[in-house]
């Protein structure tokens, strides 16, 4: 929401002061690429609750596999690999993270008085941006999903276990 009220306050200086040609196509440019931020920072905070809540479940299987005596060794090589996995989401989270600090001091350079050619060549690397991201989330994605699959399968074993 934060970076919502900082990007429209940056739309409304550039309209303005004229920072950025009012009703060019770079400016036109500009506002669906605010609109695609915000969308993607909405799309991007539900992936991190989705991934805060597959941590859980997957701190759970462990925990039952560690309590039992003699756990298949196929389910705890599993679970590693989605340690791994989800450390790599954290990292591509961060990344985000710096992607989106970057486009706010873009906006803030833009409202500092920023050349056309400047916000032009900024907003080809803001689209180039954006779809790492929607590319990164949907790998997210595909990957909590099968994480959540096997951990389920492994519960279901171990209920057979039982």
């Amino acid at each position: 929401m934060k970076q919502l009220v900082l990007f429209c306050s940056v739309f409304c200086l550039i309209w303005f002061t004229g920072c950025a040609p009012v009703g060019t196509e770079t400016a036109q440019e500009y506002e669906q690429l605010v609109s695609r931020h915000d969308s993607l920072e909405m799309v991007h905070q539900e992936l991190i609750a989705e991934h805060r809540q597959l941590i859980q479940d997957h701190e759970s299987v462990m925990q039952q596999i560690q309590q039992m005596e003699n756990p298949d060794t196929s389910w705890r090589n599993t679970l590693e690999e989605h340690q791994l996995a989800l450390d790599k989401h954290n990292a591509v989270f961060d990344q985000h993270q710096a992607i989106r600090a970057e486009h706010d001091e873009f906006g803030e350079e833009v409202s500092a008085g920023m050349e056309e050619a400047d916000i032009q060549a900024q907003i080809e690397k803001m689209k180039e941006d954006h779809q790492k991201m929607v590319s990164d989330h949907e790998m997210i994605r595909q990957a909590h999903q099968e994480m959540r699959e096997e951990h389920e399968r492994i519960r279901e074993e171990i209920m057979g276990e039982s």
